[in-house]
């Protein structure tokens, strides 16, 4: 029985050695070389066909559109790794140097996959994908009038398929973090405007301010990173439901370009009632989209704000004021970077650790919320306030002040204004207490 089960096994194996040997017969071996030599000029067009399905694909600006079955935008990232691929890519090796027969390795009639693409210059370059060969991680490919069969990694390969849902623009808009420059933001009334000075995000409409940079770009990314939920491709007039949007979201960029979102109010499409109506301006698709993204782009403007009470960086700061009701004390950094204390007439040299330390607690501190203009200062008392943190900023050759003007309290906050921003900050009782130390901080020997 043993020797029976040993030489079925044997028989099996020499089968399929017969079976490698048979398809690579007449084999011929190569280092990996390139199938298309396509000079620097761009690719344009593509073409993709299998049996009866196909599709046209077209360059038009620097944008992939689909032409057939429907006129709509193509991916542009699968595009461009398309175009890549077709560039360099590579056989492993010439499977039939002079084949007869095309059929047995899955290179004609509807098994096979024509492609089809054309340079700026006009020239065409077709070729065939065939079957996997054994090992299933290659492919038969064919060139146009050539009779050799080359065997190219399936990977490669994987992405020329004639199949739209793949092939087309899924994206909600365009969206490039590093290029842009500035957004607008509309929303059930409301109308922001924000723009990015020196990496960071500044909010210039309805007010001046500083925003919380991570908060914007998860904001953005959200709308770069989620896909459509379903394309609508019926030949109907939907711009009316736009007319008012819910959501408009322009996205500005160094080169001119732009790209806007608009959501409506409306899903016309009862069949999908938790989805919203989406719309592409730039590329005039339409679209659903799910909830999350409207909700992404309708975060509360407090939570997109820098909670930040001040920002610098300490090794800039060449001197710092405090001034309170009982004595104004003043820090100044020497041009050996030794800092000495003032407070009257008395000076005396403190420990440049400590007043490193106090700078970093300061810049750290968050404050609890904002009121935000048109305010009275008068009201809050912080107009000539008599309590103030004032720090000398030198960057650059350039020197300019940043001043901290605090106000009433209450019984957990003390209202506190930034000289740079036209809004009241609230900060905490405690933070306001860690500001406003006694001089014997800094002094050598003092307590902490």
């Amino acid at each position: 029985m043993k020797f029976k089960g040993t030489l079925f096994l044997l028989v099996v194996f020499l089968a399929l050695l017969g079976y490698v040997l048979f398809f690579n017969k007449g084999e011929k071996k190569h280092k990996s070389s390139k199938l298309f030599h396509i000079k620097k000029s761009n690719i344009v067009e593509i073409k993709i066909k299998k049996g009866k399905n196909e599709v046209v694909l077209k360059k038009v600006n620097k944008r992939w559109d689909l032409e057939k079955p429907i006129e709509t935008s193509a991916d542009y990232d699968k595009l461009q790794e398309m175009e890549r691929s077709l560039k360099k890519m590579l056989y492993e090796r010439v499977v039939d140097e002079n084949c007869k027969d095309f059929k047995r390795y899955g290179l004609v009639g509807n098994n096979a996959t024509e492609v089809a693409f054309k340079d700026a210059n006009g020239k065409e370059y077709k070729f065939f994908i065939g079957d996997k060969n054994p090992s299933g991680d290659y492919r038969y490919l064919r060139k146009k009038s050539d009779k050799r069969v080359y065997l190219v990694y399936g990977f490669d390969l994987e992405k020329f398929k004639p199949d739209v849902e793949f092939l087309r623009d899924k994206t909600l808009a365009y969206v490039n973090l590093t290029d842009m420059t500035d957004f607008s933001l509309k929303r059930n009334g409301e109308d922001f405007f924000f723009k990015k000075e020196h990496f960071n995000w500044y909010m210039k409409r309805p007010f001046y301010a500083r925003m919380d940079d991570e908060k914007i770009r998860d904001m953005l990314k959200k709308v770069e990173f989620d896909k459509v939920y379903k394309n609508i491709d019926e030949k109907k007039d939907f711009s009316k439901f736009f007319k008012d949007p819910m959501i408009s979201l322009v996205m500005n960029y160094e080169n001119g370009d732009k790209s806007v979102l608009e959501i409506s109010k409306k899903n016309p499409f009862k069949k999908y009632p938790d989805k919203y109506f989406g719309r592409n301006v730039e590329t005039n698709r339409y679209f659903l989209l799910k909830k999350d993204v409207v909700e992404k782009l309708s975060t509360p403007l407090a939570d997109l704000r820098s909670k930040d009470l001040v920002e610098f960086y300490p090794f800039e700061v060449s001197g710092i004021t405090l001034k309170n009701s009982e004595n104004t004390l003043i820090l100044k950094k020497k041009d050996d970077s030794t800092w000495i204390l003032k407070v009257g007439d008395r000076q005396e040299d403190v420990k440049n650790d400590r007043v490193m330390d106090y700078l970093g607690k300061i810049r750290d501190m968050k404050v609890d919320g904002f009121i935000d203009p048109p305010l009275d200062l008068a009201k809050f008392g912080v107009e000539n306030s008599g309590v103030s943190f004032i720090l000398d900023i030198k960057k650059d050759s350039r020197s300019s002040g940043l001043k901290l003007s605090f106000g009433n309290s209450n019984k957990n906050y003390v209202f506190v204004k930034n000289s740079l921003y036209p809004y009241l900050m609230k900060l905490k009782k405690e933070e306001f207490n860690k500001i406003f130390v006694k001089d014997d901080f800094f002094k050598k020997g003092g307590k902490k």
